[in-house]
């Protein structure tokens, strides 16, 4: 069965199962994700199309091995990747975004109900205060839908990954993250503004500009 822990630093989530669970939610996301790779360049799309890279090179032992140990005395080797809690919620909401506009048998279900529990557990795992209120990101109440919604995710990462890993810092993602991706908070407003003066710059369009490799920290798991 699909496994979720938190990573040591509180940093992200370490996802782990045998072949059979991560081909399994790989197949899952594969299908939601047929809907969404309709519509050229949407930032849904790219969400969906990270998380899938990162599954399938978990099953395919290009990532994580494991001993899990169970009930402290029956280990298990399994596969696994590690993926940051940024991302992750943010793919979590697009799932549950897309899963309402397609049929999805009981299997399908079953995968991303696992997914989100045990993505609840690892947040709980980490620190029971900042999983009180990060919970309530899992599958819902993000925006998702902003044009610019790659652009936005990019610096919630560096600015998340440039902070001390601490419990201070887990228990401020949430504001972090409904803060930059509202187009309506201060924040949001400012970060949009940045990325429009950016864009500009660079004679692009703001949905076409990345943030370059060497601003992005180190990930401190």
């Amino acid at each position: 069965m699909l496994q979720g822990f938190s990573t040591q630093n509180g940093t992200g989530i370490s996802i782990n199962g045998d072949y059979c669970d991560l081909r399994s939610l790989y197949l899952t996301i594969s299908k939601i994700s047929e809907k969404t790779s309709q519509i050229d360049n949407d930032p849904k799309s790219i969400a969906l199309a990270h998380f899938s890279h990162e599954v399938r090179k978990a099953y395919s032992e290009q990532r994580l091995k494991e001993e899990i140990d169970f009930d402290g005395d029956r280990k298990m080797e399994y596969l696994g990747f590690q993926y940051l809690w940024t991302d992750l919620l943010i793919c979590l909401c697009v799932l549950r975004y897309q899963a309402a506009y397609i049929v999805l048998d009981e299997l399908d279900q079953a995968n991303l109900y696992l997914l989100e529990h045990v993505s609840k557990k690892a947040l709980y795992e980490y620190d029971p205060e900042g999983a009180t209120v990060l919970k309530n990101l899992v599958g819902q109440r993000l925006d998702i839908h902003d044009p610019l919604l790659t652009q936005v995710n990019e610096y919630i990462n560096i600015t998340y990954l440039k902070s001390k890993p601490t419990k201070e810092r887990f228990r401020n993602l949430y504001s972090l993250m409904t803060s930059h991706l509202s187009s309506w908070t201060t924040e949001g407003k400012e970060l949009r503004n940045t990325l429009k003066m950016k864009a500009e710059k660079l004679n692009l369009k703001p949905d076409e500009i990345s943030f370059k490799d060497s601003e992005f920290p180190e990930v401190t798991w």
